[in-house]
Formats: C-alpha cells, structure tokens, sequence
C-alpha cells in the first residue's frame, strides 16, 4: 500500500496503480476510482476547515505545513505567520513537542492529552490535544495530524465549581448550627458535625436515624412538611426536638425544599440552631421582672 500525501492529505490506493510525481501526483487508475480518491480529498478539506477545533498537520521535524481557520482563530495567529515555523513555539513547556512526537510515534496516536498553549497575545489556553501519525510508503514518519480543542472555559468553570464545593464544605463543617439534608420520605442524608454534637450521635447513628426519631412531638414533621411544601421555605420556625438521651432541645428550624430536575419535592435542607439556653436565659429574666 502506497500513501501519498496529495497538497498535504493523506490518500490511499493499491500499490497495482502508478504514481507520476511529475507536474504533481496523478494516478493512472479506472475513472470511478479516480473519482473516489477525489471525493475522499474533498471530504477531508471540508471537515479540516469546518472543524470546531483547531486542526495542524507538522511534518517530521515539527514544522508546521497546514493549519485550518480554528486554529488561526484560537491562536490568533494568520495562516502566513505560522506555516512554515516550529510548532514548539506554540506549547508553554518547550518539552512538549518532543514528548507529544515521541508518544505518538510509539503508539501511533495520542488521544485527549492535557496541554498548554501559548496564544499570540501571550495568553495561555488549557487545551486537549490528540495527534496521529502520517507515515510513507517506507513506514517511516512523515507528519503528525495535531487536533487541538480548548478546554479553557470549561476549567475555568470546574476550578469555579471545585472553590465553591470547597467554601460550602468549609461552611458546611465550620457551622456551630446543625445543617442537614434529608429526602422526603425523612432519610437523613447528610448532616454536619454539629448536628451529632446538639443531639448526642455519632455521625454514623445519626444518618441511620429517620428524621420522625428527632422531634418531641410525633406529628411535628407532619407539620414542619405541611409549611415548607406550601411555601417553599421556613424560616425561624420553632420546634421542641430531642437528643439521644431524651433531653429537649428547643430549636429554630430554617429550611428549603429540594426538586429534582422535573420540579418535584425530594427532600430538604435546613439549619437547625439550638436556642435552648437563650431561651432558659428569657425565661429566669421574666421570673425576675
């Protein structure tokens, strides 16, 4: 199998055809086939430059022979200012263009590989990189087909994602008031340190609890769940609760519903804050007075 790169693209043919390199390449081949190879051209030069992402094909010592519109508007470099320069310009780490043929060389591709570029401006994209192989008719290499899609906004928004789960977390342990998910049905789903130190659980018991075990009065939830549905939320809503010990515990109940993608109530979350002392403390200033 002979594999000619015909104005910079890969087209196969059988070896039983000839090749004139002469005046460019031609192939002496049945009509039909001829027009084949020329569709097969035609399809690859249209999706090299309707592609999404940038598209360079190098040649074996790196140098950059073709590159499509994505690319020139990625990098915000033109066509002319590139071709025929060293692709190693473009990667942040200089050991990147070396690394990328090497592995691709003995492999015979890369798929998805995290990467840095360096655009014109000096700005620097985070970008997936994937890279084939061309190789002649001896096997040996020739070039590499580099496809290059930036990943930028999309870690940007995970990075974004990661400091607010981090923050929430931080919130979420740091808390001095009880915070807690649950479903509707009243599985306790999460919970914070606090919320074992009000009630007097560990962490495992208390995720094991039904929330029904936390209130004094049996038909409290019933209640509690007849206010949040009908509005959506509650605010400093006063209810009698109970530690592992029996003890009550007066407590002010701040909570939302949750939904699901449909709209529909599949739990709460809420704060729960012990006002028990504050409340003894009221009730020994009204004996004073």
């Amino acid at each position: 199998m002979i594999l000619c790169l015909a104005r910079g693209l890969p087209v196969k043919h059988y070896s039983r055809f000839k090749v004139k390199s002469s005046g460019g390449i031609k192939i002496l081949a049945p009509n039909n086939l001829f027009r084949d190879i020329s569709s097969v051209h035609l399809n690859f030069s249209t999706l090299f430059e309707c592609s999404g992402n940038g598209i360079f094909i190098i040649d074996e010592n790196g140098t950059i022979i073709k590159i499509n519109q994505s690319a020139e508007k990625l990098l915000g470099y033109s066509r002319k200012e590139v071709l025929n320069t060293d692709a190693g310009r473009l990667f942040v780490s200089p050991e990147a263009l070396p690394e990328i043929k090497d592995g691709a060389a003995q492999a015979g591709k890369i798929i998805d590989r995290e990467i840095n570029i360096r655009k014109k401006d000096g700005n620097l994209l985070d970008c997936l990189l994937t890279c084939a192989v061309y190789y002649d008719d001896q096997e040996e290499i020739c070039g590499y087909l580099v496809i290059i899609q930036d990943t930028t906004q999309q870690k940007r928004i995970e990075n974004a994602l990661l400091e607010s789960e981090r923050r929430y977390h931080t919130l979420f342990e740091d808390s001095l008031d009880a915070i807690y998910l649950t479903t509707k049905q009243g599985r306790i789903v999460d919970a914070n340190q606090a919320a074992t130190q009000i009630f007097g659980y560990t962490i495992d018991e208390f995720l094991s609890l039904h929330a029904n075990t936390l209130y004094l009065n049996p038909h409290g939830r019933i209640q509690f769940q007849d206010e949040i549905e009908r509005n959506g939320i509650v605010k400093d809503y006063s209810v009698k609760l109970k530690k592992k010990n029996g003890t009550v515990v007066d407590c002010l109940l701040t909570a939302t519903v949750r939904r699901n993608e449909q709209g529909e109530v599949i739990g709460y979350r809420g704060i729960i804050r012990d006002v028990t002392a504050h409340k003894r403390s009221q009730q020994r200033e009204h004996i004073l007075l």
